[in-house]
């Protein structure tokens, strides 16, 4: 997970590991009611849709997603920690 400073906000860019291949429409999901941060973190879950047809498990290159979400200066305002849950574990960033 990275977080980087642009003119007027940031951008979260989370990279995931998918059990298997085919995984699409990956996008980093509010945990948050309205994308407000509680107690200073602003939580994001890293999902995507899995295929309906069953595919295979592949080298691990062919099972990376990543997904990224721009956040404004003034949704950052209260944020003191960006958290990203994915399936197995979470990573945070402290600003």
């Amino acid at each position: 997970m990275t977080v980087e400073r642009i003119p007027g906000g940031a951008i979260v860019r989370a990279t995931g590991l998918a059990a298997r291949q085919g995984i699409y429409a990956v996008q980093l999901t509010p945990a948050n009611d309205d994308e407000e941060p509680v107690n200073g973190v602003l939580t994001y879950r890293l999902e995507g849709v899995r295929p309906q047809q069953p595919t295979a498990v592949g080298a691990v290159p062919t099972r990376e997603v990543i997904a990224a979400r721009r956040l404004t200066d003034q949704q950052l305002r209260a944020v003191s920690q960006i958290r990203v849950e994915g399936q197995l574990n979470a990573q945070v960033a402290r600003r």
